[in-house]
C-alpha cells in the first residue's frame, strides 16, 4: 500500500484561532541563541496574542517540562494538573 503524501502535516493542523480580547489566547515559544563562549541559552516566552504583550520568559541554559510548567503556573495561576483550563494556549 502507498502513502498518499499530497496531504502534508499543515493540512491535519488546526485552524489558527484569532483572539478576540485580552487574556483570551496566550501563545507560548521558545528562542534559542549563544554566548559569547558557545554556551546555548534558551528562553521560554509567553505573550498575550491579543495585546502582544510579553507575559513571562523563562531563561536558562537548559529547560524542562516542569521549568514550563512552574511559568505557567506562576503566571496563570491555574495548576497543570487541573483538568479545567479556563485559558487556551497555541504553541506557536
Amino acid at each position: 500500500m502507498v502513502a498518499d503524501l499530497s496531504l502534508g502535516k499543515a493540512m491535519l493542523r488546526q485552524p489558527l484561532q484569532v483572539a478576540g480580547y485580552p487574556n483570551q489566547i496566550w501563545g507560548m515559544d521558545f528562542v534559542s541563541d549563544a554566548l559569547f563562549d558557545g554556551r546555548r541559552l534558551r528562553m521560554l516566552t509567553v505573550i498575550d496574542l491579543y495585546t502582544r504583550e510579553c507575559l513571562a520568559i523563562a531563561v536558562g541554559q537548559r529547560l524542562t517540562g516542569e521549568d514550563v510548567a512552574r511559568t505557567w503556573e506562576v503566571h496563570s495561576g491555574i495548576a497543570i494538573n487541573d483538568h479545567v483550563y479556563q485559558k487556551v494556549v497555541a504553541i506557536v
